[in-house]
């Protein structure tokens, strides 16, 4: 009887034990997709930009359009570890540009922040998620998910998105 109860136990400790690691696979996968979203977002963001300097530095609405293209151009080519520093003076210059009114950004613009707002959210929740899970005692005791990178949270200043914040569901 002892025997059949022990056997009980290592079996369903066995189970507990794949479904958290399959959970943490799962949850990597998750933070994977969404740094592919968020990435995508944050180069639809800085096209965004791009077209309103190229469209506005005739107009010398955009005081130091080259400085801006040159930002722009360093979000795209910059690696992931130093992509929120970028990322941040990218929104400080639409924030400079338009002062935080959302009457004055184009559509486009408005869109893609709102978009990176989400993506970024999505994101984070998901790391969240992770490491979370990682962080119980069991899994990290039985190192589950040791070898797979540990996600990072990504955090940037938004200003520009200060009065963007709206429901998503009016046109």
């Amino acid at each position: 009887m002892w025997v059949s109860i022990g056997l009980v136990l290592i079996v369903l400790f066995t189970m507990w034990i794949t479904w958290t690691a399959a959970r943490i696979d799962r949850l990597n996968a998750r933070c994977d997709a969404g740094w592919v979203s968020l990435d995508a977002q944050l180069v639809r963001r800085a096209a965004a930009l791009g077209a309103v300097v190229d469209e506005r530095a005739a107009d010398a609405v955009v005081p130091n359009a080259k400085g801006v293209r040159s930002t722009i151009e360093t979000a795209l080519t910059v690696n992931r570890d130093a992509r929120a520093a970028v990322e941040n003076v990218i929104s400080a210059t639409i924030a400079e540009l338009y002062g935080g009114a959302e009457s004055e950004l184009p559509a486009g613009l408005v869109d893609a922040c709102l978009r990176v707002r989400v993506a970024r959210t999505f994101y984070n929740d998901a790391v969240r998620a992770n490491r979370t899970l990682r962080e119980q005692q069991l899994p990290r005791l039985l190192k589950l998910g040791s070898k797979t990178h540990r996600p990072a949270y990504f955090d940037i200043e938004d200003t520009a998105g200060t009065p963007l914040v709206r429901d998503l569901t009016t046109p």
